[in-house]
């Protein structure tokens, strides 16, 4: 039995690089609110199946979506509907499987990002790839 258990996805996150949850939600059909500038808006997409609200200067704009989410019907079901279109847009694991491949084999950049420290944004640090 395939039934629907979550209404809208949630992921306010200060940093997220990619957005597996977001992809994820998408795939079931539900649609997401995130925080503007991370990899989660970029899983989100751009078919309006849900939000991207900017939290630098406090939750309000957080509050505003959810609240436009829980008193507004037609706006919900147009986020679910996006979200349902969305999830047919989603890259595929093979295709992802694929990139990481392509990556590994040196067929892809020359450089690797060194992971950030809390504080900062990722490094860029020019080592090459391992000879596979």
């Amino acid at each position: 039995m395939n039934r629907h258990v979550a209404d809208l996805s949630v992921l306010a996150s200060e940093r997220e690089s990619f957005g597996l949850a977001v992809q994820e939600s998408l795939a079931h059909g539900v649609p997401a609110v995130v925080r503007r500038g991370t990899g989660a808006e970029e899983a989100l997409g751009v078919g309006a199946a849900g939000a991207a609200v900017d939290l630098d200067g406090g939750a309000d704009t957080l509050a505003g979506a959810l609240a436009a989410w829980l008193e507004d019907p037609e706006l919900a079901a147009r986020w679910r509907k996006a979200a349902l279109l969305r999830r047919w847009t989603l890259p595929r694991w093979t295709a992802t499987a694929q990139t990481v491949l392509t990556l590994i084999r040196g067929r892809g950049p020359r450089y690797w990002l060194v992971p950030a420290p809390m504080c900062g944004p990722p490094r860029r640090k020019s080592t090459p790839w391992p000879a596979p």
